[in-house]
């Protein structure tokens, strides 16, 4: 039973990780070429949380 819980929590941790990744991405893709591209991944992750 802890295993399955084990499972569970991991597999909600890469979800959220595969949606940060995909909105960051999105996010540089759509981002002015004069956009600080440390930053835009930030302000990308913080719309999403």
């Amino acid at each position: 039973m802890s295993l399955g819980g084990i499972d569970i929590a991991i597999g909600a941790t890469v979800d959220a990780e595969i949606v940060m990744n995909e909105a960051s991405h999105k996010e540089l893709e759509h981002a002015p070429p004069e956009a600080d591209g440390h930053l835009v991944p930030g302000s990308a992750n913080r719309s999403v949380a």
